[in-house]
């Protein structure tokens, strides 16, 4: 499989400033290439029953750095930001990753 796009993992931490104030920022923890494909029609199916079948498939090279807590990271393709809903060290052999992405509104 050819892993011709190129992908940035942001993970979300809070800073504060010099006058004390808290802000959320996005920082990269991992880049890297992938490959995306949409859903087959049985996985479509199950997402729209989730209303989520907008939901797409990442595939990349596995990297310890990509096994994240899932609500604080999100995934940068072509400039838009996706939630990551799900990331599968395929059959646990730390070749191949799998994540389920669907794009953030607004």
């Amino acid at each position: 499989m050819d892993y011709e796009t190129h992908f940035t993992l942001e993970e979300q931490t809070r800073e504060q400033n010099e006058i004390g104030a808290v802000s959320a920022i996005w920082k990269p923890v991992y880049r890297g290439y992938c490959h995306m494909r949409s859903l087959s029609s049985s996985e479509y199916w199950q997402s729209a029953a989730q209303q989520r079948q907008d939901e797409i498939k990442v595939f990349c090279r596995w990297d310890r750095r990509l096994d994240v807590d899932t609500r604080t990271v999100r995934l940068i393709l072509h400039g838009h930001a996706y939630d990551i809903k799900s990331v599968e060290n395929v059959e646990m052999r730390n070749e191949e990753c799998v994540m389920r992405v669907v794009r953030r509104s607004g």
